[in-house]
């Protein structure tokens, strides 16, 4: 399927679509969300001393 950048809502439709649904692509979203806040809350000065 060739998508043109600019359609956003094309490329949503699509995205949906891969992720087998709504309901699907939602909860895939709200993983990713989680991961990052796991990610986010972790401490940083800890994080720093080994890097």
């Amino acid at each position: 399927m060739n998508i043109p950048e600019h359609d956003h809502d094309a490329i949503v439709r699509r995205a949906i679509e891969l992720l087998g649904g709504k309901q699907e692509f939602f909860a895939e979203a709200d993983r990713e969300l989680a991961d990052f806040n796991g990610r986010w809350k972790q401490n940083v000065e800890v994080i720093g001393r080994i890097l």
